[in-house]
């Protein structure tokens, strides 16, 4: 029988009378009735259990409050009558998320000139076009995506993501355990997919100053390359130099790297997915693997395993592109500058980052007995930089960082 679209969408509500439709995501105008509608449309394993059960409860909790500041996400957990539940994630981009959070001026949709480069907001369309044209991809751990919808504000759309739900058989590594070697293993290995190019729009901001105390018996070292100039330096420029830009995740911390667990709730050293691609961008190749390192990994667990990793990089790398009979882009020496270049570059950026979550937990009125791992290890992480800044004479770039004796 044919149904008008009227017809079809009040369909997806039948045998749903226990759950309140109009109840909304916390602050959002994301709905239960909408939830119902796109899963039906979606997500199969959703849509059968409706033709099985009714659907008697939909639960939904904030996740990543104190990680995230571009989006909301939220655990939605669906239950049905036979006891079966459907578990997704749904993510609400913040318009002003990051402004807010930093007590910035916020987005102005009318502005002059304005063009979705500039906004900030951008973030969330990048992460929707990479998971619509790259979801695919089963050599690097993804999520599985079920809906993606970009932010327009002049039509109506605040944006939205919905995808599996990786609490279920996986977990984060966080701010407060230390990778293990083989985990920086899983990090590295994932970064020798063939290089993909992606035509994102990110730009580095560093306009934001908000610096712990933690930080102030290291500032001499920091100053020298905490600057836009440097970063851009790093990231493209002698990239560029190299032949070598790929497409980068851009924030491999890691809140956004997921490993399996084991039944009693441990992580196993199997990577599960990475998440969180908002900020991909044309890169080093070192990039994200350093971020990783900075925030992930203490320090003798990297002194262990950078050069020994890069190592198996490299000739993994080489072997990859013999296989076509071509060399890569760059040499091994080139490669290890361009990781060096990085692990410089994220030392300091870190600063900012764990600055901006000890704001988060000040707004929210809560502490994290834990955050000194976190400061101790990018302390670790910059004064081991300094070897690097003389080794590359980086000491030229300090001529941009006056900011940062105010």
């Amino acid at each position: 029988m044919y149904l008008t679209p009227l017809q079809e969408e009040l369909e997806r509500f039948v045998n749903t009378k226990s759950v309140q439709l109009n109840k909304t995501f916390a602050d959002s105008d994301f709905t239960n009735a909408r939830l119902i509608s796109l899963l039906s449309k979606h997500n199969k394993h959703f849509k059968k259990l409706r033709e099985l059960a009714d659907l008697d409860e939909i639960n939904h909790k904030q996740i990543g409050v104190s990680a995230g500041f571009q989006s909301k996400i939220y655990s939605v957990d669906c239950h049905f009558s036979n006891g079966r539940t459907v578990s997704v994630i749904a993510k609400i981009p913040l318009i002003n998320g990051l402004f807010d959070c930093c007590g910035l001026d916020n987005v102005d949709e009318d502005k002059e000139n304005s063009s979705p480069d500039t906004k900030p907001y951008d973030q969330h369309s990048i992460e929707c076009e990479f998971y619509e044209q790259f979801g695919y991809l089963r050599n690097v751990p993804l999520p599985e995506v079920y809906y993606t919808e970009k932010i327009d504000l002049k039509g109506g759309n605040s944006g939205l993501i919905l995808m599996e739900n990786m609490n279920l058989k996986s977990e984060p590594l966080g701010f407060y355990r230390s990778a293990t070697e083989n985990q920086c293993y899983e990090e590295f290995r994932c970064g020798l997919s063939p290089e993909g190019f992606f035509p994102c729009n990110a730009y580095l901001r560093t306009s934001l100053i908000f610096l712990l105390l933690d930080f102030k018996s290291i500032m001499d070292t920091a100053k020298i390359v905490q600057n836009k100039e440097y970063s851009l330096y790093a990231i493209r420029e002698r990239p560029i130099e190299y032949g070598a830009l790929t497409m980068a995740h851009g924030d491999t911390q890691p809140n956004n790297i997921m490993f399996k667990t084991k039944k009693d709730g441990s992580l196993t050293d199997e990577l599960a997915g990475i998440i969180d691609w908002q900020l991909c961008f044309y890169a080093s190749p070192g990039l994200d693997l350093a971020r990783f390192l900075v925030l992930g990994a203490d320090m003798n667990v990297r002194e262990k395993c950078e050069q020994k990793y890069y190592d198996i990089y490299y000739n993994t790398l080489t072997n990859l592109y013999g296989k076509s009979c071509s060399k890569p882009p760059f040499t091994y020496e080139q490669g290890l500058e361009m990781f060096h270049l990085c692990l410089v570059q994220q030392s300091v950026q870190t600063m900012l980052f764990a600055s901006m979550i000890d704001i988060s937990h000040k707004q929210m009125g809560t502490t994290e007995p834990r955050f000194g791992i976190l400061t101790h290890r990018i302390q670790q992480s910059i004064v081991n930089a300094r070897g690097l800044i003389k080794k590359y004479n980086l000491e030229k770039f300090v001529e941009h960082s006056s900011w940062m004796e105010n």
